[in-house]
Parts: structure tokens; C-alpha cells; sequence
């Protein structure tokens, strides 16, 4: 037993040793596996994109935001935010005094202008019901438009309002708008509660202007994006 003490203090030794080179390996195990994870990502990546840019400085982030790419020119702009976008909206000239009451059948066509000279129309077949009937009936038919119900204090009438402000450059003017009614609409007829308007702005001090139907003008310079917020005059760099 003497003898063999020495060597079962051996044994001990060594079996620390192998759960230490045991633990070493499962650690070397988990950071080659991580390494080929981040290898097959690096690989993906266009490396001359990531260090290929320009910075943007704006004096008002509050007025609009910008981005540039590498071909955009060494610039100092004036941005006059003259409008921002907005959708139009239009009511039903009459309407119910109670939402249970009952609207005749009636078929008539929606047209939506997508631009001052383009349009789209969609046939609405309403086969008779409340007034939520009709929204419904409205909103199956299309997906430029959306149907909801506005109360003026006395009657409950129909709203139409743009679903995008995105989808149309039309503007709303005296005689023109962008949501109208033609054929046998129960409901009279349309009249406008909210404008449609493009975003305007103005660059340094020429006279001229920019429109987008968005609040986001792409290439304004070549590579540069600019996204408006508010009305009002920004410097970027």
C-alpha cells in the first residue's frame, strides 16, 4: 500500500490534467465554431460599401434629415421646406341621423387619380344596408381608398380618405381632387375636408421648386436623400 500511494497521486494528477485539456478543447471547440459563423458573415459583406459614404450635417434636424452616397458632391445647400405631404380626406354631403338605418341599393364607381392625368376606377356594388355596410362594401372593392364613418355632430356620412400619400401626385385644387363619385352614390355627393398636397421645398435662393408626393425626395443631388419633418429652412453639408 506504501508503494502504491505515490502512484495514485500520479493518477490524481493526471486525471486534474485531462479534465483541464478537456475543458481547454471545449472552449477552443466553441470559439472555432463562432469563427466559421463570423467567416460565413464576413463573406457576405461588400466590404468597399461599408468604408465608401459621405456624412451629412444639418443644421436643423427638426426640418428634414439627409443621407449621401459616395458620389455625391462636396455641397453647402439652403432647403427651404415650404409644405409636407398630406392625404386627401372628402365626406358625403348627407348622411344618417342613426347608424341603423337602412341605405338603399345602389351601384356607382370610385375613381382615384394616381397623377393630374391618370386614374384608377372601381365598380362598387352595394347591395343595400347600414351605413358600415357601405364602408365595408367600399373597402372590399379596392385598395387605394379607405372607407370609414365621420359624424358632423348631427348625421354620421361617409369619409373617404387616401390609404398612401404615396400613390397619388394629384393635388386637390377648386375644381379637381383626387377621391371622386360618379354614377348612383346614395349618399348625394363628395365634398373635400382635407386638401391633397405634395411636399414642396425650395433649394438655395432660386425661384424654382421641388415637389414629391412623399415626404422623402430621392437624388435630390446625385446620391443625396433628403427627408422632410417640418416646414421651415435647413443647412446641410
Amino acid at each position: 500500500q506504501g508503494l502504491l500511494q505515490p502512484k495514485l497521486q500520479d493518477i490524481q494528477k493526471l486525471q486534474t490534467q485531462k479534465a483541464t485539456l478537456q475543458a481547454k478543447a471545449s472552449s477552443i471547440s466553441n470559439l472555432l465554431g463562432a469563427l466559421t459563423e463570423a467567416q460565413s458573415n464576413i463573406e457576405g459583406w461588400d466590404i468597399d460599401s461599408i468604408f465608401t459614404g459621405k456624412k451629412v450635417d444639418v443644421e436643423d434636424t427638426s426640418i428634414l434629415s439627409a443621407s449621401a452616397s459616395s458620389e455625391t458632391p462636396n455641397v453647402s445647400l439652403k432647403i427651404n421646406v415650404l409644405q409636407l405631404p398630406q392625404t386627401e380626406i372628402r365626406v358625403s354631403t348627407s348622411g344618417v341621423s342613426d347608424l341603423e338605418d337602412t341605405i338603399s341599393a345602389q351601384t356607382f364607381t370610385l375613381k382615384y387619380w394616381t397623377s393630374d392625368s391618370d386614374y384608377e376606377t372601381f365598380t362598387i356594388n352595394f347591395s343595400g344596408g347600414t351605413l358600415e355596410d357601405l364602408v365595408d362594401a367600399i373597402n372590399e372593392a379596392q385598395d387605394k381608398v379607405t372607407a370609414s364613418i365621420y359624424y358632423d355632430g348631427t348625421y354620421y356620412k361617409l369619409m373617404l380618405s387616401e390609404k398612401d400619400v404615396g400613390n397619388s401626385t394629384k393635388e386637390t385644387s377648386s375644381d379637381s381632387a383626387v377621391i371622386e363619385i360618379s354614377g348612383s352614390f346614395p349618399l348625394s355627393d363628395l365634398e373635400t375636408l382635407q386638401n391633397a398636397q405634395n411636399a414642396e421645398i425650395q433649394l438655395g435662393d432660386s425661384s424654382s421648386y421641388v415637389t414629391s408626393a412623399t415626404n422623402t425626395f430621392n437624388n435630390l443631388v446625385t446620391g443625396l436623400n433628403v427627408t422632410v419633418n417640418n416646414t421651415g429652412e435647413a443647412q446641410i453639408t
